[in-house]
């Protein structure tokens, strides 16, 4: 199990605000892991890939923002799934937002993802 599995199998998540960054990117010749293989695995968990350098400094605001756009993004997102469940809510009670009644509906709930900062 990868850590990025582990952090979402503690949150019961399915997916958490993530990037994956290459530290030491002005260490080419000691490079282990190819820029291809931290775009595929970027890929697979969702998010975006980044090659930081903290000596030159080379992409280290970028990675800082994009850690900060993943966390508002799913923030907004989890705001988005509030309401809906909210609206949701109201009609498998039969009454809308509104207080008008209305036909009920069943409740699809959905788990609110969080961040883990690793």
């Amino acid at each position: 199990m990868s850590l990025y599995d582990s952090v979402l199998a503690a949150n019961e998540k399915l997916q958490v605000p993530a990037i994956l960054v290459g530290n030491k990117a002005d260490l080419l010749e000691k490079r282990v892991i190819s820029k291809r293989q931290g775009e595929e695995l970027a890929r697979r968990m969702g998010c975006k890939y980044f090659e930081a350098s903290a000596k030159e400094p080379r992409q280290v605001n970028e990675v800082f923002y994009g850690i900060l756009n993943a966390v508002v993004e799913e923030r907004q997102m989890e705001m988005r799934r509030k309401e809906a469940e909210k609206s949701m809510e109201h009609m498998s009670t039969g009454i809308d937002r509104y207080g008008r009644w209305g036909r009920k509906r069943s409740i699809v709930k959905k788990k609110l993802a969080t961040c883990t900062v690793m």
